[in-house]
């Protein structure tokens, strides 16, 4: 996995999503290297574990998973939103979600 992959899924997914609702200089402005630098930090942490939906060697989508700190439970875990490619959404979310069942499926 590499967290260039990661960032151009990440930037293309929010160009289109919010066309139309955020300002496009906004949405024109966001980076690829900036996320990626940002992806590369985030990818590090060991309270986190990302997933990825690949397709013939590329990245088309990702959902990252943290340890949260809440009142409620300091063990708790959170998903962050299911970032998929604009053009290929339905098969990177059925990717995501098996990978996801997979690695449920081999903890318990």
């Amino acid at each position: 996995m590499t967290s260039r992959g990661v960032a151009d899924v990440h930037v293309r997914a929010w160009q289109d999503a919010y066309a139309g609702l955020v300002r496009q200089s906004v949405l024109d402005a966001l980076s690829v290297t900036d996320r990626k630098c940002s992806g590369d930090r985030f990818l590090t942490q060991d309270n986190k574990k990302t997933f990825v939906a690949e397709e013939q060697g590329l990245i088309r989508g990702f959902a990252n998973f943290a340890r949260a700190m809440t009142m409620r439970s300091l063990d708790s875990e959170r998903c962050t939103p299911f970032m998929v490619s604009p053009e290929c959404w339905v098969v990177a979310l059925a990717n995501l979600c098996g990978a996801i069942f997979d690695d449920e499926c081999r903890a318990t």
